[in-house]
């Protein structure tokens, strides 16, 4: 049975090292192989880009996302999602005028659109897991971005904090904190009164949000983390945050309390921007017990809940799911461990590896399609099987 989801084809046109060329996806699983540096990841990252407007790769400009050979400061990505039996025609092109400026040009099925319609996505890589692991603002980010695939008014609410946070921001900087005379003034405090309030309402939300979500994925960890990695350790996902199981009346009285430290300090003290998603296990915290080895195959059972989660959610749309050089984390029983249980998913899978061609996948040759890339050049695509596909 096809996915309810899966992209039929990639058009790139001076789009990181790819050349301009025309890629053609098997609709369950594409195998993306070459050695390091050719432009595998870049495939993934196109893809990415046309699903979900942006690239996954942090800090990423127009600039690096253009090729160093371009003719003029402009690239173009056209892809043909399939939903439901249904193709549809996606065109993005990015340019940079004389202004400096970006512009971004979208169409969908041939007609102009404002705001693209994102697909969903995962992208998976296990070489994040070091970045994971070792900053609290990189795992606050991943729970975000979970949350935020699945849930667009927990974007919203996000963004009310940001917001918030930021007026907040304003007022510590412009306040001098040798002054306490000027805490007493009735338009300053009544300021202050205004945004501890806001700022304890979205915080209450934020953090319900986030504790009800880890909830629903902790057993998949768990589960993913025993059978996939033959890992006797139990996890636990907990949120660290001052305000949970608090009352929002609570979280009024402790804005309250930082205040005067916070006008001292001319620095926000407390609120969920400062939360942690925290891996427990018998060792203690993965952050700093876990060994490198056994922290990546921990991110891989987070990443897997998620699609899991995803699957569940999505009618009619799960996500494409691309993944990143896994092969070479795992020997070859968790590697046919992991394939045969993606592969239970109804999915688009996008893979890449730089293993030979009789060590990339312990399944039959029909089951996939063989993309060969080198110097960002498609050197092959494997006739793609019409086993398998109905």
């Amino acid at each position: 049975m096809l996915p309810q989801l899966y992209l039929e084809e990639l058009h790139t046109q001076d789009f990181r090292n790819l050349r301009e060329q025309i890629l053609k996806f098997h609709p369950k699983l594409t195998v993306i192989q070459g050695n390091n540096g050719q432009g595998k990841t870049n495939i993934l990252e196109a893809i990415f880009t046309l699903l979900r407007g942006k690239s996954f790769r942090k800090n990423t400009d127009f600039a690096q996302l253009l090729s160093m050979s371009a003719d003029r400061p402009k690239f173009l990505l056209q892809g043909r999602p399939n939903v439901m039996g249904k193709a549809h025609a996606i065109t993005q092109e990015w340019e940079m005028r004389v202004d400096q400026k970006v512009y971004k040009r979208i169409s969908f099925d041939g007609e102009s659109q404002a705001k693209l319609s994102k697909f969903p996505c995962i992208m998976v890589q296990p070489q994040s897991a070091y970045m994971f692991f070792n900053y609290a603002q990189e795992r606050r980010e991943w729970l975000d971005h979970a949350i935020e695939q699945q849930n667009l008014v927990y974007g919203k609410i996000l963004k009310k904090f940001e917001k918030l946070k930021y007026f907040k921001s304003q007022l510590l900087k412009k306040g001098n904190p040798l002054r306490y005379d000027n805490l007493n003034q009735p338009e300053l405090l009544s300021q202050i009164n205004f945004l501890n309030l806001e700022l304890a309402r979205v915080s209450k939300l934020i953090t319900l949000h986030r504790c009800e979500f880890l909830e629903k994925i902790n057993d998949k960890v768990i589960h993913n983390f025993q059978k996939l990695f033959d890992q006797s350790l139990i996890l636990n996902l907990q949120l660290s945050s001052l305000f949970v199981g608090k009352t929002e009346t609570d979280i009024v009285q402790m804005y309250s309390e930082k205040w005067q430290d916070e006008w001292k300090r001319q620095k926000i003290l407390i609120g969920p921007h400062l939360d942690d998603l925290c891996i427990q296990s018998r060792l203690g915290s993965f952050e700093n017990n876990a060994s490198m080895g056994q922290q990546k195959m921990a991110f891989l059972s987070l990443q897997f809940a998620l699609l899991s989660h995803y699957v569940n959610i999505f009618q009619g749309m799960s996500p494409i799911l691309l993944l990143d050089d896994i092969s070479s984390e795992l020997d070859s029983e968790r590697w046919k461990n992991l394939i045969e249980y993606l592969r239970s998913y109804p999915i688009q899978m996008m893979m890449t590896t730089a293993r030979a061609n009789g060590e990339i996948l312990p399944i039959d040759e029909s089951s996939y399609s063989l993309i060969t890339v080198n110097n960002g050049r498609l050197e092959s695509n494997q006739k793609i099987s019409e086993v398998d596909l109905t």
